[in-house]
């Protein structure tokens, strides 16, 4: 019985950077059952570089280290996943040191590369027989490759659709995975759903989303399985943060075509397995939350809500202002705003992020007026 198994989101994070140099992150439960997969697939949410040297860009810059692809590889990574928002964070110099560190440790890659005809290549592994296509995209920020610089890959549903059906024509099992959507979220937005179930209905068997760094929802669409959310993998450790520290590794048996969950848990010492009681509360409460997608009033009103809770967040940024300004709006609860920006303001910078004519000009004029500052890739 063939068995995948697909990690999420990994990065040495602060707490776990000397459990990495000691080579213990991992509990030895779970590198056997790494080691006895037939294909182990995970996201390295960072590049692998000794570079000290960070891009200009908004966010967090965060990196692994070179050896620590050589650590993936011995516990029994064979492929990464590249296409996310962090891969560039330390500039082309990062990400070619990673490729380098991959081809060096003969660990595949998908989702970027030296340019973005490199990046949008797919990657075929031969699983026992079977052809198991993969495809990497990633949404927009600071890390998408041009035609003549390393990045990422991006989903343009201009062209991307049309790659996941072709890909499906040449493979016998499809798995997409897309970095996207929005952090601590548990369900897919309007747009995501409707985005991941165009991406399965185009021959996707697994649409695979990452990125939100909590555990979401999953849904059976079109006879493909997509999992809106699987967690962090190995992300570091936070006190009293449940969500943060748990996520779910997908075990994918190719014969069944049919996925399942095991939960692994992040302490200070490592990633564990989760006791099989914690586990199967889990994976109910998961299934309870993923029965909700059918009801579109109701993921309408959560995330509704939701933008409200992060609008003392997101506003502030959307207007340029400093740290200071965002935490004391968030304490506030969006007063801030109130007091500095009329309805009028707020009317205005809604139609240019509303209409799609308005949102190209404004994104071209951000892009030549910080062209040398951000990278900005000359072509999607």
């Amino acid at each position: 019985m063939s068995k995948i198994l697909i990690l999420g989101d990994i990065c040495p994070d602060n707490n776990f950077r000397q459990l990495f140099d000691d080579k213990k992150v991992l509990s030895s439960t779970i590198v056997d059952d790494l080691k006895n997969a037939d294909l182990v697939i995970a996201n390295l949410e960072c590049p692998a570089t000794c570079s000290i040297l960070t891009i200009n860009k908004t966010g967090p810059s965060i990196k692994a280290l070179p050896k620590d692809i050589t650590y993936l590889k011995r516990v029994g990574v064979d492929v990464l996943a590249l296409a996310n928002n962090h891969v560039l964070d330390y500039g082309e110099v990062g990400l070619k040191e990673t490729l380098s560190a991959c081809k060096l440790n003969n660990v595949k890659v998908f989702g970027a590369g030296q340019n973005i005809s490199e990046a949008k290549k797919p990657l075929v592994v031969d699983v026992n027989g079977c052809k198991v296509g993969l495809l990497g995209y990633a949404e927009e920020e600071f890390n998408l490759a041009g035609e003549d610089s390393a990045g990422a890959n991006y989903f343009d549903p201009y062209e991307s659709l049309d790659e996941v059906q072709i890909m499906k024509s040449k493979v016998d099992y499809l798995i997409v995975l897309y970095h996207g959507g929005v952090e601590y979220y548990r369900y897919p937005s309007p747009i995501l759903q409707k985005k991941c179930r165009k991406i399965a209905e185009k021959g996707a068997d697994l649409v695979l989303v990452q990125h939100s760094h909590c555990i979401g929802t999953a849904e059976r669409f079109n006879g493909s399985t997509i999992v809106y959310g699987q967690g962090n993998s190995i992300f570091g450790y936070r006190k009293n943060d449940p969500s943060w520290n748990e996520g779910f590794v997908i075990e994918l048996s190719l014969e069944k075509k049919e996925v399942k969950y095991r939960l692994l848990n992040a302490t200070l010492s490592g990633i564990r397995y989760a006791t099989l009681h914690q586990e199967q509360q889990r994976i109910h409460q998961f299934e309870k939350e993923s029965a909700k997608l059918t009801d579109v009033d109701f993921l309408n009103r959560s995330w509704i809500q939701f933008s409200d809770e992060i609008k003392p967040l997101h506003l502030p940024s959307l207007y340029g202002n400093n740290k200071l300004f965002i935490h004391l709006n968030r304490l506030l609860n969006n007063k801030l705003i109130d007091l500095f920006y009329s309805k009028y303001q707020k009317m205005v910078t809604m139609e240019l992020f509303r209409c799609e004519a308005h949102h190209e000009v404004i994104k071209t004029i951000f892009e030549q007026e910080l062209k040398g500052y951000i990278k900005c890739p000359k072509s999607r």
